[in-house]
């Protein structure tokens, strides 16, 4: 049986060609030539898009077959998503790509939704510690009153 399907790494494309006598045979060998042609040296996750558009991970030959199958249903090339198992890189989709730009744009309102998040806290607070008399009732705002820092809510 000749088994072909498409890895995709960012914009690095290439084609996967292997005869082979069994799934278990096509799943060692496409792991072997994703960590040579990409030179991957770190953990990588296979995954491929379903009917329904939802990214699933292939994780063994049993995975690999439910792909191969579907695409073969579809008249079409099975296409695999490379992702570096790394939590900095961004996921791409096999439909739309983020641009680096974008992905830019988003962690930058990220950053200032935090701090405009803090800012809003401290001017509450502010205005709590000025309009209240009793230290007491100070010490309950401050309590509940939660902060944001780095992305997290802090109580």
């Amino acid at each position: 049986m000749s088994f072909k399907a498409k890895t995709i790494l960012k914009n690095d494309i290439r084609v996967f060609k292997k005869d082979i006598n069994s799934m278990g045979d096509a799943f060692e060998a496409l792991e072997n030539f994703i960590k040579e042609k990409y030179e991957l040296q770190t953990p990588f996750i296979i995954q491929y898009e379903d009917e329904e558009k939802d990214l699933i991970t292939i994780a063994s030959s049993d995975d690999l077959e439910e792909a191969y199958n579907q695409a073969e249903t579809n008249n079409s090339v099975l296409k695999l998503l490379i992702v570096p198992d790394d939590v900095s890189m961004p996921v791409y989709s096999l439909t739309t790509e983020l641009d680096k730009s974008q992905v830019e744009k988003d962690n930058n309102n990220d950053a200032n939704n935090v701090n405009n998040a803090n800012n809003a806290n401290d001017a509450e607070k502010k205005e709590n510690d000025s309009s209240s008399s009793s230290s007491s009732d100070d010490e309950e705002n401050d309590q509940a009153m939660p902060k944001i820092c780095g992305g997290k809510i802090i109580r």
